[in-house]
């Protein structure tokens, strides 16, 4: 089930397929669609491991938009896009840094438990030694991007 009613697409604006090479990504424009527009039609993909992002298949068919539909100015919306994405960057940047402490803690927990020649895994040197340089480099990552944001 798709829940969006709007959609926002990049597209290129052009009337043949010679302007099209020429335009490269200072033709793009940002559009607003509505979901039952003619010509557009939606269906949901089937995403491993992220069920609740919405992504979805969207399908072009000689959809008509009018020129008010178009976000922000007519050939800038590469530039609109870039400036998304560097927000979304920085979520992902995020996110993996909690991943990485998540799985460095998970990894402790496990060694704690798991008993090889007679004692505890991380009980081993060797092991000590493996988690060691993630575990100073993970709170620097952690850190690094609190810093960044809140300066």
């Amino acid at each position: 089930m798709i829940l969006a009613s709007l959609i926002v697409s990049l597209a290129l604006l052009v009337t043949n397929c010679h302007e099209f090479w020429k335009a490269g990504p200072k033709g793009l424009s940002l559009l607003l669609l509505e979901k039952g527009m003619e010509g557009l039609s939606c269906k949901k993909m089937k995403c491993t491991g992220s069920w609740a992002s919405g992504t979805t298949y969207i399908n072009f068919e000689d959809v008509k938009v009018p020129r008010s539909n178009i976000l922000g100015e007519e050939n800038k919306g590469f530039k609109l896009m870039m400036f998304n994405l560097n927000h979304e960057r920085w979520y992902v940047a995020a996110l993996a840094c909690r991943n990485a402490r998540t799985c460095l803690e998970e990894a402790v927990l496990y060694a704690q438990k798991r008993k090889t020649f007679g004692k505890k895994l991380i009980e081993h040197q060797a092991i000590r030694h493996l988690k060691s340089s993630p575990a100073t480099a993970i709170p620097y990552l952690i850190t690094r991007p609190q810093i960044l944001t809140l300066s």
